[in-house]
């Protein structure tokens, strides 16, 4: 006789929401351990020479400029492990279109205040050296930069220990940073998460209640076996006690019947083999062990995709 398996099927759907939840989201943690952001959170142009005034001329620190723009950046550590000067192999460096006048570079703030960093600006190869001791998760450093001219284009080059490229996100317009790209992983864990809810509300949760009210019923007796019936009566009596589907674990209660002459009440040592088996079904526990395992990994895995979406 087969041995009866309680909660097979829930434990492969726990291994399976385990791969398609929580799994993502441990890779998705791994490869945001370092990372590093900086944020164009304004631009604004202050001053323009005007074309109707060919004799004004406009200085700044005694340099002749034809207007004047400011930029205001934020570089802040969004990972979740602290970058020391020691991990940039090549610190942060934002360089500028040729054509690009340099006028000055004006501090604003940092998280915590009394973060050490510093800057080097290079007006010969129009770049901004960002230089740090320490900035741990959710630090960051405020600046602006000073622009002879227009607001020209810009790109950043860094090499940090752990990060495999920095960020740059552009904030100055909130349809830009509605774009942002959102990971695979987000998509993964939706999708599953959805997935396993339906299973559980339309499948899982009302079975599990199905097979306890059954198996209470017969360890207290509430449900008479029938005596002295044939292998077809017993697997109708099987059939009748459950209003929903049947569950696998049942198996071994319809298995021993298929050797046995359909049109014959059982023997004796028939019948007493059959309440044994029903019994072992009736004592064996329920799967509702599993049921809450996946519960609690979809729980996080919409907790991970709200934060994902939503979070700031």
């Amino acid at each position: 006789m087969s041995k009866i398996r309680p909660g097979t099927w829930a434990l492969l759907g726990l291994v399976v929401a385990v791969i398609g939840i929580i799994a993502p989201i441990g890779w998705d943690r791994y490869k945001s351990q370092a990372s590093l952001e900086l944020q164009h959170i304004s631009s604004l142009s202050l001053i323009e020479s005007s074309g109707s005034l060919p004799k004004l001329e406009l200085r700044y620190d005694g340099k002749v400029i034809k207007g004047a723009s400011r930029l205001v950046f934020v570089l802040v550590n969004t990972g979740r492990t602290p970058i020391l000067e020691k991990d940039l192999v090549s610190a942060p460096t934002i360089s500028f279109e040729p054509g690009t006048m340099l006028l000055d570079v004006e501090r604003e703030k940092a998280v915590p205040v009394d973060l050490d960093w510093n800057y080097k600006l290079d007006e010969s190869t129009r770049s901004i050296r960002l230089e740090f001791a320490l900035l741990n998760p959710g630090d960051s450093i405020q600046f602006g930069v000073l622009i002879g001219g227009r607001a020209p284009r810009y790109e950043l080059k860094a090499r940090v220990v752990g990060i495999k490229q920095v960020t740059v996100v552009d904030r100055t317009k909130e349809v830009q940073k509605a774009k942002r790209p959102i990971s695979w992983t987000v998509y993964v864990v939706g999708a599953t998460s959805t997935l396993f809810l339906l299973v559980l509300l339309v499948s899982a949760i009302p079975e599990l209640i199905e097979e306890r009210r059954v198996k209470t019923k017969l360890r207290d007796g509430s449900l008479p076996v029938p005596k002295n019936r044939t292998p077809e009566e017993y697997k109708t009596f099987v059939r009748s006690i459950y209003s929903k589907k049947i569950p696998s674990e049942t198996r071994p209660l319809w298995e021993m019947f298929d050797d046995l002459p359909q049109d014959q009440a059982l023997t004796a040592d028939q019948q007493n083999q059959f309440e044994q088996t029903l019994s072992h079904y009736a004592s064996r526990p329920h799967a509702i062990g599993y049921t809450i395992l996946i519960a609690i990994v979809v729980v996080c895995g919409a907790v991970y995709v709200f934060m994902k979406l939503y979070g700031t």
